[in-house]
């Protein structure tokens, strides 16, 4: 059984667009993705440099405490001593102070900052930024934010780029079945 050359040009087309489709897809999902942890990463920064300059805990992180299981866009602040024991947060998960494990605060220790995903309950996921600070203040600044937003940008670039694939599958079938008959 020979294959025709109409049905391999089609396939190479094929291939070419859904490989184009994918880089496109994992390039706008990283930029998504990235750009989650911008309003952590001021944050963090910010707090680890006024309380390595003298400022009390309890000046850096506000009292007023938010539910973040209630999915709020809202950034929360959880400060760790060098034990990882949480010593300040202003956010509360299901009524209690959110806890971090403990090994992904160690594996956060020789690292300017680390970037994690953390998803403590099926449908809650955050961007976490976590800084190991040492100086007047020895332990470890976590700040996050929901990814709600970035993954409903994330589903519609989805919903796009497969709307542009199967346009171009279906021209590319098009034109090649026109090309097969034009000969």
């Amino acid at each position: 059984m020979r294959i025709s050359k109409s049905v391999i040009l089609f396939f190479t087309i094929e291939i070419a667009i859904t490989v184009i489709c994918l880089l496109i897809y994992l390039s706008g999902q990283q930029s998504y993705r990235n750009s989650a942890n911008e309003q952590q990463i001021q944050i963090a920064e910010k707090i680890k440099s006024e309380l390595n300059n003298g400022k009390s805990v309890s000046v850096v992180i506000p009292e007023e405490k938010h539910e973040i299981s209630q999915m709020t866009l809202s950034p929360f602040i959880i400060l760790y001593n060098e034990n990882k024991e949480p010593i300040a947060s202003d956010a509360l998960l299901n009524g209690l102070p959110p806890h971090i494990p403990a090994g992904v605060l160690e594996s956060s220790r020789n690292k300017e900052m680390h970037f994690i995903t953390w998803q403590p309950e099926p449908v809650k996921r955050f961007a976490l930024v976590i800084i190991h600070s040492e100086g007047n203040f020895n332990g470890y600044i976590v700040c996050g934010r929901s990814l709600k937003i970035a993954e409903e940008h994330i589903q519609n670039l989805i919903l796009i780029i497969f709307a542009g694939w199967l346009i171009a599958s279906i021209a590319t079938g098009v034109m090649t079945f026109l090309h097969s008959k034009a000969k």
